[in-house]
């Protein structure tokens, strides 16, 4: 899986940033990534697209608190695109088409069965 993000920030005091980092940009995007695949790890793959909002204020506060030390303020952060491989986008395609296939066979013997109550209804109607 590859994720990209996105990181707004701003420095609040330079002084702490120059002399606790070398490089704002590259501690920042190692800290995100860490965390993002962190965070990723305890979600099910499903999850991560429909609990993306979640996942975003998730990290956001994870590298805000982490980034406090270094005088610098996260304005916020992004989830850009999440790529998924070839072999799991089969594998959930092939998921997908099994719950359908289930939804359709549940479907089925619940119209079969309504059917035979109703039918033995209308036996039950006309004997009377």
């Amino acid at each position: 899986m590859q994720v990209e993000t996105s990181v707004f920030y701003r420095i609040l005091e330079p002084e702490k940033t120059v002399y606790r980092i070398r490089d704002v940009d590259a501690a920042i995007a190692t800290t995100v990534a860490g965390m993002v695949r962190s965070e990723i790890g305890k979600m099910e793959l499903d999850d991560v697209q429909s609990n993306r909002t979640q996942l975003i204020n998730q990290i956001q506060k994870l590298v805000e608190s982490a980034v406090n030390d270094w005088g610098i303020e996260v304005t916020r952060a992004e989830l850009l695109d999440v790529n998924l491989d070839q072999a799991t986008r089969d594998a959930m395609l092939q998921q997908l088409n099994a719950e359908r296939a289930r939804r359709a066979q549940v479907t089925e013997a619940e119209g079969a069965k309504r059917a035979v109550e109703l039918s033995a209804d209308a036996e039950l109607y006309a004997a009377e």
